[in-house]
């Protein structure tokens, strides 16, 4: 039983009254005067103390008339029906994200975190279900809402808290939208599977910092009924500063500044400190020098610091005794550490640039040709930037006798018509291993000389300066009957045949093949007109009877212009023309370079950037090997690895066996595997500026940020309601009245009763 409102039985205190009354002392009812006594001195009546209850009746029914009326305006009701009542409600499936991001490491804020998922989880109702899920890039559940459904209803708090027990913070990054948008499709997979809908809400403990992404909740209509409750979590200090090491060199630089590293320095809007120090470690932590660089960075700001390299001998226990590298080397994994900083989880950045890589570019041209009408002249201006490679061109006679490569570095080789057929055949394994040819037929077709000349005003100018100069390479032909032979060789299925065009008109190309990589960077409308690009020559290329052949481009007459067709792991690649301006004003044109480097690229892909960040997949180029830190323990297992991602920030070196590192091989795989790797926070971890809750709004998301104190006020009302409303349908209090005029008529009938024995008692 409970009472609506339990202050009003303090009333029944008032039985002390009736009590005392029958113990108060009473003085003589009657005094009667004797003849005797009236020569005696005058003396006070004696006064008797009843120290002991002779109307137990009485003062009992007094003591229930007042006990009933303190019961009566307390209101008492049933409590087991309201508990009842309250267990009908229909109840509420409620999702905990917990974010563990790499933020959530600062300090106070994971203390923090785990307190309000355990208040949150206490202040829920037994009813209701409880799904418990970790947040980072994505949700991983720790109590699934379908195990939270199966699980007893009053044990299902308990086990939402032994869920979290053990629970810490991971290295991973935080996309707060992406995982809101993941709780939101459960509900949504809930309602397809034909259940009855319910109520519910999602509650995310996080500090809501602004490197969590909130862009996913833009493609996701939120619904109106399924609130969202923000638990906050702030650290104990606000502010933070950070850094970041930036990339050598962008797109387009060709010279890359090795000696000095660009650092970012950022300093958020709640910071505190503006005064800080870099300074650079070794692979073990220890500092490298005594010396620092002070940087100046107000709350809200960011700088850039260049930092020069540490200059002097570096080797570590895994290398030979007497093998030392300077610290300079761009390949010698070191660390950056920002000083004065308040929030220790971001202040280290980890470096390693990789070990640079060597490639060979040849051209197969005839040194006899002018360099303005040459192949090589033309393809050996373009230079290929690409980070960590240094390529080497050269030309080469075909005359001369074939050469092989001994240390694997050939990557790409442009070979004219004149291609010897022991190049041909001396090149074939290079290729099946990873080699791209090039092979461009720039010259007319034997049988035709000058007939195939393009009847235009430009051609025909370049062939009267040729012939003024002397020059006959310009209309000398070419049997292609070798090259014939060897693409029989080579693709068995085909039987190609090269002829020479007899028009007299240029030819352009049609048919391009945006989608490949060689015509990809032109696929944009403002760069994809080739109009301009006249051929006047080309060789017509017959026999494609299969579909083995990926022609990238085609002349207006119908014939293939850029074909490539795989043979191993390598690629070859014919052009139907030349590119010198007797053939085309290809090499004129500024699409010349962009295509000769994708096609360099074919085989010889772009060095990955070396930037790994905690909860990246583990890259298949080091999936194979183990992995230890600078102290030697093992953290990454290749394919063993549990969640094969990145787990921890950090300095790793590659370990096959014992202690010895990967060597550099020998072959044509353009890129072979590192011996370090370099593992830093997710950028998106340092930027730690609360999110102002009202960004919500604008992806129409209700907002229930009320506190426990708010939502405790608001249970208490409501139970409060209901115990009127079930206090109210009850009546007890009635009934209590009732009691009381019983007793009290009661009460009126022993006391006349015993006031008339009391009078005939003294009659007597």
């Amino acid at each position: 039983m409970s009472f609506l409102t339990p202050l009003y039985l303090l009333a029944g205190l008032a039985i002390l009254a009736p009590v005392l009354a029958h113990l108060v002392r009473k003085r003589p009812r009657e005094v009667m005067d004797f003849s005797s006594v009236i020569f005696m001195d005058p003396a006070s009546p004696r006064l008797t103390n009843r120290n002991r209850i002779d109307q137990w009746l009485l003062l009992a029914l007094r003591s229930l008339i007042l006990l009933s009326l303190a019961l009566a305006f307390a209101r008492p009701y049933l409590k087991s029906l309201v508990q009842k009542e309250t267990t009908g409600k229909p109840s509420r499936e409620r999702i905990l994200l917990i974010d563990t991001s790499a933020s959530m490491r600062r300090e106070g804020v994971w203390d923090q975190a785990v307190q309000k998922a355990k208040e949150y989880i206490s202040k829920c109702e037994p009813e209701d279900t409880i799904a418990v899920y970790t947040l980072t890039d994505k949700i991983e559940a720790l109590q699934s809402l379908d195990q939270a459904r199966k699980g007893i209803v009053f044990q299902r708090r308990s086990l939402a808290n032994k869920s979290i027990e053990g629970l810490e913070p991971t290295w991973y990054p935080s996309d707060l939208g992406k995982g809101m948008a993941q709780a939101l499709e459960l509900f949504k997979d809930e309602e397809r599977e034909g259940d009855s809908p319910t109520l519910a809400e999602i509650a995310v403990v996080s500090d809501f910092q602004q490197g969590s992404s909130l862009e996913t909740l833009g493609s996701a209509q939120w619904p109106a009924n399924i609130p969202v409750i923000p638990l906050v979590c702030n650290p104990k200090s606000s502010g933070n500063a950070s850094i970041s090491i930036l990339p050598l060199a962008t797109e387009g630089e060709q010279e890359v500044e090795t000696d000095y590293e660009r650092v970012l320095v950022r300093n958020s809007i709640k910071s505190r400190f503006d005064k800080f120090s870099l300074r650079w470690l070794d692979s073990e932590g220890q500092p490298v020098s005594n010396e620092s660089i002070e940087v100046f960075v107000p709350a809200g700001q960011q700088q850039i610091v260049r930092m020069a390299r540490p200059q002097g001998k570096f080797g570590t226990a895994t290398e030979s005794s007497n093998a030392t590298r300077r610290i300079a080397d761009p390949s010698v994994p070191l660390m950056i550490e920002l000083e004065g900083d308040q929030q220790p989880f971001d202040n280290r950045q980890y470096l390693y640039r990789g070990e640079k890589q060597f490639a060979q570019a040849l051209c197969i041209d005839s040194n006899k040709r002018p360099s303005s009408e040459s192949l090589w002249y033309f393809v050996t201006l373009v230079l290929f930037t690409q980070s960590g490679l240094e390529v080497d061109w050269q030309v080469t006679d075909p005359s001369v006798a074939f050469e092989e490569d001994p240390q694997g570095d050939r990557r790409w080789v442009v070979a004219s018509s004149e291609l010897e057929r022991q190049w041909a055949e001396g090149l074939r394994p290079a290729i099946e291993k990873g080699l791209h040819l090039l092979w461009v037929l720039d010259k007319p077709a034997q049988g035709l000389g000058p007939q195939g000349v393009a009847n235009d005003t430009a051609n025909d100018a370049t062939a009267n300066n040729a012939t003024a100069s002397g020059d006959t390479a310009l209309v000398e032909s070419h049997d292609y009957s070798d090259f014939e032979k060897v693409m029989g060789e080579w693709f068995p299925d085909e039987s190609l045949k090269i002829s020479e065009t007899e028009t007299k008109r240029f030819h352009l190309l049609q048919q391009i093949d945006m989608l490949h990589p060689v015509f990809a960077p032109f696929a944009d409308p403002k760069y994809n007109d080739f109009t301009k690009i006249r051929f006047w020559k080309h060789r017509r290329i017959e026999g494609l009877e299969n579909n083995h052949w990926r022609v990238l481009a085609k002349f207006d007459d119908g014939y293939p212009a850029i074909m490539q067709r795989p043979l191993g792991k390598g690629m070859v690649s014919v052009l139907a023309s030349g590119w010198q301006p007797s053939e085309s004003q290809l090499a004129l044109s500024s699409k010349f370079v962009p295509m000769m480097a994708t096609m360099f690229e074919q085989a010889n892909p772009p060095k990955p950037v070396l930037d790994y960040r905690c909860g990246d997949p583990i890259p298949e180029s080091i999936a194979n090997l183990r992995w230890k830190s600078s102290t030697g323990q093992e953290i990454l297992a290749g394919a063993t690895t549990a969640t094969g991602r990145l787990e921890a920030p950090g300095l790793y070196q590659a370990v096959l066996t014992g202690e010895t590192t990967p060597e550099r091989s020998v072959s044509t795989t353009p890129r072979t595997q590192e011996p370090f790797v370099a593992v830093n926070i997710p950028k998106g971890e340092s930027l730690t500026d609360p999110i102002e809750l009202e960004e919500f709004a604008r992806f129409g998301i209700p907002i229930d940020n009320r506190n426990a104190i708010d939502l405790d006020r608001e249970r208490t009302l409501q139970n409060h309601q209901l115990a009127e409303q079930l206090e109210a349908n009850q009546g007890g209090w009635w009934w209590i009245l009732l009691a009381v005029l019983l007793f009290a008529g009661l009460e009126s009938v022993v006391a006349a009763l015993r006031s008339r024995s009391d009078a005939a008692q003294a009659a007597n």
